[in-house]
């Protein structure tokens, strides 16, 4: 806690996200595509778009894949005790997981995965001071940003 804001946020809630991934295969390893969701956390609302970059370690039905998001999740989360009103920031993930091939159209994603958000937010900086027996008060919008990050486990679905 720093001057009467919480300067970090332990994350110790369920995040629920609706994610879809669009984009190319290249050599049977490697993917480029774009995603957009929608997440619900830290009393918020978000709408991720990130850019992304998978690896799958070899072409095979089963196999193991890296990957990196990069983007920026729009959205506001409301105020509560403990932090002021927010708006969505720029956003990374990077993670490591297994697909397995249950059907000829449908796979399972599993995925292990570190995610890191900055919440922008601000609030109002009232200062009053007394000069020559008069008092004056001044006000300014201090602006600021939380970060938000988190280790986490998704579960997927993938029509290759």
């Amino acid at each position: 806690m720093y001057n009467g804001l919480q300067k970090k946020i332990r994350n110790d809630e369920i995040v629920v996200t609706l994610q879809t991934t669009n984009g190319f295969k290249y050599m049977d390893k490697v993917s480029i595509g774009l995603v957009v969701g929608a997440e619900l956390w830290q009393n918020g609302l978000f709408w991720p778009v990130y850019g992304y970059l998978g690896y799958d370690f070899k072409p095979a039905d089963n196999n193991f894949f890296a990957n990196v998001y990069i983007g920026y999740a729009f959205g506001n989360r409301d105020a509560t005790s403990f932090y002021h009103k927010g708006t969505g920031a720029g956003a990374f993930s990077i993670g490591v997981g297994y697909k397995m091939k249950v059907a000829k159209k449908l796979k399972f994603v599993y995925e292990v995965f570190y995610k890191y958000q900055a919440i922008e937010s601000s609030y109002n900086n009232k200062t009053e001071y007394e000069r020559n027996d008069s008092i004056f008060s001044a006000t300014r919008i201090v602006d600021y940003k939380i970060p938000l990050s988190f280790a986490g486990f998704k579960i997927g679905i993938c029509f290759p």
